[in-house]
């Protein structure tokens, strides 16, 4: 049986004005009452961006409501489209993956070894990168000094979930977001401001620009401008983290899951070349671990649900993804258990809420799991399927001499390090 890590109530909020920490929030863990939220439009992001993350992701795509989180979406959907994601995962994550996988040890009874988190995240760094538009990330010295701004900057873009002293992650965030600006953003930035320049008095073709999201914020102006010149940082910086954290966080855990479903039924095996299969395998591992365990709303009106349950106008809900994503009543009597054929008892989407639901689905939704359906042959696999497609492909499993370690530093469900081996590399 699958279980999850128990959700601790972590994140004190340090300032009253932006709302209680989720210990005195009320929460909703069944199915129905979370997707009915996620839906309503009278329940808004969790305090509009103004909670101890602001400095880090204020007012980004997943702090926003109404018409500024629709235009936003606007904007910025332009990166998921097909065209860019068969780029993302053909150009840039099917080299660096084979080049990460090919930096594993070998044995002495020529077994390849590896650390599968830093494998993913040296192959993912690069994606992440091209989507936000970082020049330079090549050289192995480069992506070791990006992975380490992300590594940081990271405590603060999650940290409502963090099991740490709130204060010190701000003070020593703010620190390194100055210095990751300064060498990695600026440099990019200021080529991108040409170019745009170069574009608009005709110079430069539409085709010829760049499609990552600092060109686009770049050509929105208006858009951005109503906030503060920071918001473009802040926006990279959650979608750097977002592009590499997810995919990372999820993958150890789909590997583990269907390892372990494999092991029971190893006539399973014969079906992991199969596009359809694989994400079917990679969806439900992602509706057991999904990427943040809760998610913040809050009510703008006085609201009784469908299930009976009533909300405050101004109160903060929480969200409790990990429970409704395994409600009996939606997902069988065994929805703690992986099951890649699994079929939901009403029609539904399989992974559960896991990227959400309603106008503010994960927008990088497609980016993970594919687009389109399994039939259709020219869309992308998603970076997660083609991960574990590449993995399984290799040989992977766990090493007999080192198991996997849990990342008690907050309660998001991850893996902090996850030791395999590789029949090849």
């Amino acid at each position: 049986m699958t279980t999850a890590r128990p959700t601790s109530h972590a994140g004190t909020t340090l300032n009253p004005a932006r709302g209680p920490s989720v210990a005195e929030m009320t929460w909703f863990t069944s199915y129905q009452d979370v997707d009915e939220i996620f839906k309503s439009s009278n329940f808004v992001q969790g305090g509009g961006g103004l909670r101890d993350s602001e400095p880090f992701v204020g007012h980004g795509v997943l702090s926003l409501s109404g018409d500024d989180h629709f235009e936003r979406r606007r904007i910025e959907a332009a990166l998921f489209r097909r065209l860019a994601l068969r780029h993302y995962e053909d150009d840039v994550l099917a080299i660096s993956l084979s080049e990460s996988l090919g930096s594993c040890a070998r044995d002495a009874n020529g077994v390849w070894r590896g650390e599968l988190i830093r494998l993913l995240r040296r192959a993912l760094c690069r994606v992440s990168a091209t989507l936000v538009g970082i020049d330079g990330v090549q050289t192995p010295e480069a992506v070791d000094a990006y992975l380490s701004y992300m590594d940081r900057l990271s405590l603060g873009v999650n940290i409502e979930w963090a099991a740490l002293d709130h204060r010190e992650i701000i003070r020593q965030g703010l620190g390194v977001k100055k210095r990751f600006e300064s060498e990695f953003v600026d440099p990019s930035l200021h080529k991108r401001r040409q170019l745009v320049r170069d574009y608009r008095v005709g110079k430069l073709a539409a085709e010829a620009l760049p499609l990552d999201l600092l060109t686009l914020m770049l050509l929105h102006p208006g858009h951005f401008e109503k906030w503060d010149s920071d918001v473009l940082l802040r926006e990279l910086i959650l979608f750097n983290g977002a592009a590499t954290g997810t995919v990372t966080m999820a993958v150890p855990h789909i590997v583990h899951e269907l390892m372990n479903w494999l092991g029971a039924h190893p006539e399973g095996r014969v079906l992991l070349g199969e596009k359809s299969f694989l994400k079917r395998a990679v969806i439900e591992g992602i509706r057991l671990h999904p990427a943040s365990p809760y998610l913040i709303r809050k009510a703008n009106s006085r609201q009784r649900l469908k299930s009976g349950r009533e909300v405050g106008v101004g109160e903060y809900v929480v969200l409790d993804l990990v429970k409704a994503s395994r409600d009996l009543a939606v997902f069988g009597a065994d929805a703690d258990s992986y099951n890649p054929h699994r079929m939901p008892i009403i029609k539904i989407k399989p992974m559960g809420l896991a990227f959400g639901d309603g106008p503010h689905t994960c927008i990088g939704m497609g980016m993970t799991i594919g687009e389109g359906a399994a039939s259709d042959e020219d869309a992308p696999l998603g970076m997660a399927v083609f991960i574990v497609r590449e993995l399984f492909r290799a040989g992977i499993r766990l090493d007999p001499e080192n198991p996997p370690r849990w990342n008690d530093a907050n309660v998001r469900n991850e893996y902090a390090s996850f030791p395999v081996c590789f029949d090849r590399p």
